[in-house]
């Protein structure tokens, strides 16, 4: 038998979300979801499945990832600038792995431009420099010594 079929089975085909539980009226389940998910440590164990609806496994599945900010960095809006958010979220070892990599991934590109970044203006202003240098350097004013005897 396969897990789904088994978990329906075993939950008889109702819903066992907190909320249906809690019913006198409990809605048909529809899918199987992880009561611990996968990312909080959750295995794929019997256990750890249940029956639930396509409704409140969308409210549970919301309600899991906006606890996955920790209250710490919710603040109120303008607060903080966006970047050092990011760099919170990025090296705060309560957030998932995943979110904390998509942050850096999206800091990275204004914390290390590229070397090609910026303008032609500037791009010009080094090769200039960089060809007023060595071989071709304008030679140094002569000296003028100043003799008062």
């Amino acid at each position: 038998m396969k897990i789904r079929e088994r978990i329906f089975t075993r939950d008889k085909g109702l819903c066992r979300c907190e909320a249906c539980r809690n019913s006198d009226n409990p809605k048909s389940a529809g899918e199987v979801d992880h009561i611990i998910p996968l990312s909080e440590g959750g295995t794929d164990d019997d256990s750890n499945l249940q029956a639930i609806n396509v409704q409140c496994h969308e409210l549970k599945s919301r309600l899991e990832a906006a606890s996955r900010v920790p209250p710490s960095l919710i603040k109120a809006k303008g607060d903080e600038d966006s970047l050092e958010f990011l760099r919170l979220v990025m090296h705060d070892n309560t957030i998932d792995a995943r979110t904390r990599t998509r942050a850096a991934v999206a800091l990275a590109q204004y914390e290390h431009t590229k070397r090609g970044d910026g303008g032609k203006k500037e791009e010009k202003g080094r090769a200039a420099k960089a060809a007023g240098e060595g071989k071709f350097k304008p030679a140094a004013p002569p000296r003028l010594v100043v003799n008062n005897r």
